[in-house]
């Protein structure tokens, strides 16, 4: 069972965790990026995805981000993770 993902929201957040900006892509615009970032926008059962997010690397405050990937599962199921990454400029 895969996962088609139509869902992308990014997060950044400085060294003492406030909200510095988000941004947030759904449906076909979500599907898009993850097809130029990852080659696919659809994720197979137990596959992975490698690639970064260009966004995420321009800060130029110290702090985190957080890319949080939803989609739909062949089943009709929502699912959704995250991964998180240290921002040093």
């Amino acid at each position: 069972m895969g996962v088609t993902l139509n869902f992308l929201r990014e997060e950044g957040y400085d060294q003492v965790n406030n909200l510095l900006w988000d941004i947030e892509f759904t449906d076909q615009q979500a599907q898009g990026i993850f097809q130029n970032i990852f080659g696919t926008h659809y994720v197979t059962g137990h596959g992975i995805l490698s690639g970064m997010t260009p966004s995420l690397l321009t800060s130029a405050f110290p702090g985190r981000g957080v890319c949080i990937f939803g989609g739909i599962d062949d089943n009709g199921h929502s699912v959704e993770a995250s991964a998180e990454v240290t921002i040093q400029p």
